[in-house]
């Protein structure tokens, strides 16, 4: 314990004899805590349902809402609009085309789906929730306190987002959703240096300070998606010249990356670091002797990001969620 805590002092001088990130005192932490605003023990009324007249009256909303996105791939090139299209008709055996062209020439006639007789617009409706990357969540429907953009849900197609079970459940508002990207944008800057301690944690909170809906769950949840494990073994493998199985180790033996520590171990014990090497390799390709030392985590954040197989966080999902929203017309320019 003794010799954690004294690496940990050592580091933590060591940023601050390299002007990386704020020391910040734990008085001044509590103290940008209580600048924050207070989460609500409820946030949303799950007791209060909509009634069957509100139900029907939403339910022809959503249904304009997503012909208005169909048409709006059919509009837009190369977003995989035709692709949609191909898929739907192999996917169901009927007469596609003519069914779409009939509930479209409605649509454009009188901005309505009145006319459209209610089984044809019922398989195209269906076509469209296979093929569309979002949905309004049914039980989400039903809730009377919620808004269409609370309701809205990005599908998660191949484990896609990192919590996703957790990012739709938040029910946050379109304001807090718009903020909170503002607020991971500027931890993504402000934060060039490795997990230390409480170091990251004080200067997350006091930077969620700036933005006046960001509560200290969301706040926490910026800093904990900043992964810093690489940069750790960066550090490990350039300075002390390690291979990188014993930088992994020694990252691993710090048990700061709690969401990384089974991953870490694991490989460790079956002596397979090969997937974990090449990744790094490939994160830190960019990294030449004249990067300076407090961009080098921004760099490799960025780089990891970019694999294809790297889960996306709740910043992407809110990235995701505003295009879809202010594409069917839930939000309008001006709000966005």
């Amino acid at each position: 314990m003794e010799k954690n805590v004294e690496e940990a002092n050592l580091i933590t001088q060591e940023l601050n004899d390299l002007g990386l990130g704020e020391d910040i005192s734990t008085d001044k932490f509590r103290g940008y805590l209580c600048q924050l605003p207070q989460e609500r023990d409820s946030p949303v009324d799950i007791s209060t349902q909509l009634n069957f007249d509100q139900l029907d009256a939403q339910n022809e909303l959503h249904e304009l809402y997503r012909v208005k996105y169909y048409k709006l791939l059919q509009q837009v090139p190369r977003t995989g609009s035709k692709l949609d299209h191909d898929t739907m008709i192999e996917q169901y055996p009927f007469d596609m085309s003519k069914q779409l062209e009939e509930v479209l020439m409605c649509f454009e006639n009188d901005g309505t789906l009145d006319s459209v007789d209610d089984e044809v617009l019922w398989e195209v409706l269906k076509c469209f929730d296979y093929t569309f990357v979002w949905y309004f969540h049914p039980e989400y429907c039903k809730l009377a306190a919620l808004v269409d953009y609370q309701r809205l849900v990005i599908k998660n197609y191949g484990c896609m987002y990192a919590n996703w079970d957790r990012y739709h459940m938040y029910f946050n508002t379109y304001d807090v959703e718009k903020q909170y990207a503002k607020y991971y944008v500027e931890l993504s800057k402000k934060l060039k240096w490795g997990k230390v301690s409480n170091r990251g944690l004080y200067q997350a909170v006091k930077i969620a300070t700036g933005f006046p809906k960001i509560t200290a769950k969301l706040a926490y949840l910026g800093f904990h998606e900043l992964d810093g494990v690489y940069f750790e073994i960066w550090q490990r493998v350039t300075k002390q010249k390690m291979s990188f199985r014993d930088a992994m180790k020694s990252v691993y033996e710090l048990n700061r990356f709690p969401v990384r520590q089974q991953k870490m171990k694991y490989v460790l014990e079956i002596n397979d670091c090969f997937q974990w090497e090449a990744e790094f390799h490939t994160c830190t390709a960019c990294i030449t002797k004249e990067v300076a030392e407090d961009e080098v985590l921004g760099l490799i954040a960025e780089a990891v990001k970019k694999l294809r197989d790297k889960p996306r966080f709740y910043d992407d999902y809110i990235k995701k969620k505003i295009n879809i929203a202010q594409a069917i017309g839930l939000i309008t320019t001006e709000e966005a």
